[in-house]
């Protein structure tokens, strides 16, 4: 289909209209053809009167034309299998802007981009930027590490249709934390004996923030595997030999004497 250019404005006074409504009836086109033709007259004059009357908004017009975004989105195009959940819990309380010392990856459309037309079919708008979506995961390494995807988004000036950039496997939408970042909260926390806080401000040092509330929140999180770990490694020990540790290099002597008693 060729592109369409502005439509021009014709006015016409009530009467003018009721006499070319009466023209197409008394004319010798097929009974469709003068409904097709009296409906859009109709319709075009009831348009005129609600928007003039306050009684409609860009919201209803999209909806009355059909020119709104279904929620399972059936239109053929292939970057809307890849559209964002809008609705992204357990993101914590901390803006994205504060991950200073993030990776910053930019994630854009392969085939569209900026002042392009719109993808879709009978639209002849163009597309324009709009803010980006944010997805950040953060990882366990030796220290907490943090990747911040910047998500391209474009929007359609015409139809109000929005492109959102294809995300690869890599990018995890709905879990914020991962399993190895938490464990290495574990370890800073009861192996090495790092408190919360402490961590806490070595986090906001290097540019990923973590406060010692989340970070409880995060191990607390796992404690239902934890329990079957600890179950099943408490039925281990009642069903082995008795053993004594030390985290010194020293002998325990009480130990020993008892041990050299039972051998005599």
């Amino acid at each position: 289909m060729a592109k369409q250019s502005k439509p021009k404005q014709i006015k016409l006074s009530t009467k003018e209209i009721e006499l070319l409504l009466s023209n197409i009836a008394a004319c010798n086109l097929d009974s469709s053809a003068k409904e097709i033709l009296s409906g859009l007259i109709n319709s075009n004059g009831w348009l005129i009167q609600q928007l003039q009357e306050g009684k409609l908004n860009i919201n209803k017009l999209k909806r009355l034309f059909a020119c709104v975004s279904e929620p399972n989105n059936k239109k053929n195009w292939k970057a809307k299998a890849n559209k964002i959940p809008s609705d992204n819990k357990g993101h914590g309380r901390t803006h994205s802007d504060k991950y200073t010392g993030a990776e910053e990856i930019e994630l854009k459309h392969d085939d569209i981009s900026a002042g392009d037309n719109c993808p879709v079919e009978d639209c002849t708008g163009r597309l324009y930027n709009v803010t980006p979506g944010v997805v950040i995961n953060i990882e366990g390494s030796p220290i907490a590490s943090a990747k911040k995807y910047i998500i391209e988004k474009l929007r359609c000036a015409l139809c109000g249709e929005l492109f959102i950039a294809p995300t690869s496997s890599a990018v995890n939408h709905d879990k914020k934390y991962s399993e190895s970042f938490c464990a290495m909260l574990m370890i800073n926390k009861y192996f090495m004996a790092v408190p919360l806080y402490r961590q806490s401000t070595l986090q906001d040092m290097l540019g990923v923030p973590l406060s010692a509330s989340t970070q409880w929140d995060i191990i607390s999180s796992y404690e239902p595997l934890l329990q079957v770990v600890y179950q099943s490694l408490l039925k281990c020990a009642a069903n082995g030999k008795g053993f004594y540790i030390d985290d010194t290099s020293s002998k325990i002597l009480e130990v020993t004497r008892r041990q050299t008693k039972f051998a005599t």
